[in-house]
C-alpha cells in the first residue's frame, strides 16, 4: 500500500510539473503573439492610446488627475494623435495592453523584478522617495515590519506590491494577509482606512503624503520597503515606444507645464 501511495504522489507531482510548464509555455506564446504587432511605427500611423487611473473625491478633488494631466502632456509632446481612457485596475490594464487596445499604462507602477517580467518601463516619473508605507489610523499599532505578522493589509491589484509583502512575510517568518481590492484606487484605500472600513493599507509614500494633507487622522510613518522606482509601462514588444516615451518625458521635464503639474500635486 505504501508503494502505491508513493507512486501516486510521484505521478501527481510529475503531472503537476508538466501542467505548470504547459501553462507557462502557453502564456509566453500568447504574449509572443503580441510581439512586433504594435510598436512606435504602427502607432505613428494610427493613434497613441493611453490607459490611466483616475479618482474623484469631494474632499480630495482631482487628487489623481496628475496621471491624466501627465498623459495629456506626453501626448502633446509626442506630436501624435492620442487618446486617453481611464481604468483603476492595473491587472486589467496590463491585459488590455497586451490585447493591443492600449499602448501605454500612464500611471506610476513599481518597477520590481516581478513587474519587469511583464512590462518595459520608462524613466522614473518622479525623483521623490517611493518607499512603501503602511497607512493606518493614528491609534494603529504597526511600527515595523514585525508588527505586520498575522495582520491583513489592503492593496490595489498590483502584483509587485503583493510580492513585496510576501517577501516581508518570509523575512519575519510569519503570515501577512494581502487583501487585494480590485478596481480600487489608492485614494479609495486610504479613505477606507480613515473611515474605519479597513484597518491597514499599503501604498507608495508619495500618495500617502498627498492624502495625509486632507485626512490628518491617518498615520503614514511606518516604511516597510526601500525606495522603489515608479514608472509608466509598455508591452515587452514595444522597446521603440518605450525609448520614445523617455525622450518625450525628458523634454517635457524642461517645460513649465510639467513643473506646474508636479508642484500642483506635490508629486
Amino acid at each position: 500500500m505504501k508503494r502505491v501511495i508513493k507512486g501516486n504522489i510521484i505521478s501527481y507531482f510529475i503531472l503537476l510539473a508538466i501542467t505548470i510548464s504547459s501553462m507557462v509555455f502557453i502564456k509566453r506564446c500568447n504574449i509572443n503573439q503580441a510581439y512586433t504587432k504594435r510598436d512606435y511605427n504602427e502607432i505613428a500611423n494610427d493613434t497613441l492610446r493611453f490607459i490611466t487611473n483616475i479618482y474623484f473625491n469631494d474632499t480630495i478633488e482631482g487628487s489623481t488627475l496628475i496621471n491624466y494631466e501627465l498623459a495629456e502632456l506626453i501626448g502633446d509632446e509626442s506630436g501624435l494623435t492620442y487618446k486617453i481612457d481611464t481604468l483603476n485596475s492595473l491587472t486589467e490594464s496590463i491585459t488590455l495592453l497586451y490585447s493591443n487596445k492600449y499602448d501605454i499604462i500612464a500611471r506610476p507602477i513599481f518597477a520590481t523584478t516581478k513587474s519587469k517580467e511583464e512590462l518595459l518601463f520608462s524613466n522614473e516619473i518622479s525623483n521623490k522617495d517611493n518607499n512603501l508605507v503602511v497607512v493606518q489610523r493614528i491609534d494603529g499599532n504597526i511600527k515595523s515590519n514585525l508588527d505586520l505578522a498575522r495582520k491583513t493589509v489592503s492593496i490595489i491589484d498590483d502584483e509587485s506590491i503583493n510580492m513585496i509583502i510576501e517577501n516581508i512575510a518570509y523575512e519575519i517568518g510569519d503570515s501577512i494577509y494581502a487583501d487585494i481590492k480590485h478596481n480600487c484606487s489608492v485614494e479609495q484605500l486610504i479613505t477606507m482606512v480613515n473611515d474605519s472600513t479597513i484597518d491597514y493599507a499599503v501604498c507608495g509614500i508619495a500618495m500617502a503624503k498627498r492624502m495625509k494633507e486632507f485626512l490628518p487622522q491617518i498615520d503614514i510613518d511606518t516604511k516597510i520597503s526601500i525606495p522603489i522606482p515608479q514608472a509608466w509601462g509598455v508591452r515587452l514588444s514595444s522597446p521603440i515606444l518605450r525609448d520614445s516615451i523617455n525622450i518625450w518625458l525628458e523634454r517635457a521635464k524642461t517645460k513649465d507645464k510639467y513643473k506646474n503639474i508636479m508642484n500642483k500635486y506635490e508629486f
